[in-house]
Order: structure tokens, then C-alpha cells, then sequence
């Protein structure tokens, strides 16, 4: 599970699924995907942002007694598709003219995470991160933050 501040939205918050894998080591590197999605409310328009962050990751890692835990960077690209319906579309009729709009966009990004995984089960295990995020929208760099909650699989 994933949540956040919406990488090109001034408010609210984003909320998804990631999924990643990372290489097994002290220095440890790896990639991760998530899918998140926002929407916000105006008197005149209601906008959806459906965002895809895809990430290469870097990590410094090692064991704190039976969890571990370390600091984690990634960068790469955010997906971002933008829905915007105007408020009431539907009593307007065609008369208002475009009612609704959507666009994609692809925005540069990172986040540096700390994070934290116990073993519960065998192999299995819960893991925590969270930390800040950057954007960069529109020519300027747009700070956020991001945490997770994962389920943790060590082979």
C-alpha cells in the first residue's frame, strides 16, 4: 500500500499499490513500480490524477537485531494522466461546449525513503517506509512525500 502528496496536485492526497524487488546485499539495488491515484474538487471542476511511478532504487541496508533496516533512493519517471470533469456536466448539456478534458504527462522523480522489515513467518515479513519526494512540473521542482506499507518476501 502507498500514500502520498499527488505529484503535480497542489492538495489532497494519493493513494495505491506498489510492487518492487530489490537485490539482496549492504549495497543493494533494485526497481519499483506503484500505481496511485488522487482527486480533488473544485466549484467548477472535479480532477483525477492517476499516477504511474516506475523507479530504479539504490540502498544502503543491514540487520538491526531480528529486522532490517537502511535508506533507500530511487529515481526515474512518473506517469501522470489528468482527468478533469467540469462540475455538473451533465445539467449543462452541450451548451457549456468541452465538458471534460485529460491529458498525460511524464514528469522526472525521486524519493529518498527510510525503511524498515521484520520477519514474521518464515520468509515472510512487513515492511515500513516512508520520506520525502520530488517532482519537477511545469519547470519547478514540487516537494511531497511518500510511505509505504509492504509485504516482504526474503528467498
Amino acid at each position: 500500500m502507498l500514500t502520498g502528496l499527488p505529484a503535480a496536485l497542489a492538495t489532497g492526497m494519493t493513494a495505491g499499490v506498489s510492487a518492487g524487488i530489490l537485490h539482496a546485499g549492504t549495497f543493494t539495488w533494485g526497481a519499483r513500480a506503484s500505481y496511485s491515484q488522487a482527486t480533488e474538487y473544485t466549484t467548477t471542476w472535479a480532477v483525477t490524477h492517476n499516477e504511474v511511478r516506475l523507479r530504479a532504487v539504490g540502498a544502503l541496508q543491514g540487520r538491526l537485531g531480528r529486522g532490517t533496516v537502511g535508506l533507500r533512493l530511487g529515481a526515474g519517471v512518473t506517469a501522470l494522466y489528468e482527468t478533469r470533469v467540469r462540475a455538473q456536466a451533465a445539467r449543462l448539456g452541450d451548451a457549456a461546449g468541452s465538458l471534460d478534458t485529460s491529458a498525460w504527462s511524464a514528469l522526472p522523480g525521486g524519493e529518498l525513503e527510510g525503511f524498515i522489515a521484520l520477519p514474521i513467518v518464515g520468509p515472510f515479513g512487513l515492511g515500513l517506509s516512508a520520506g520525502p519526494s520530488l517532482h519537477v512540473f511545469q519547470g519547478a521542482v514540487v516537494p511531497g512525500w511518500l510511505a509505504q506499507l509492504t509485504a516482504v518476501w526474503w528467498p
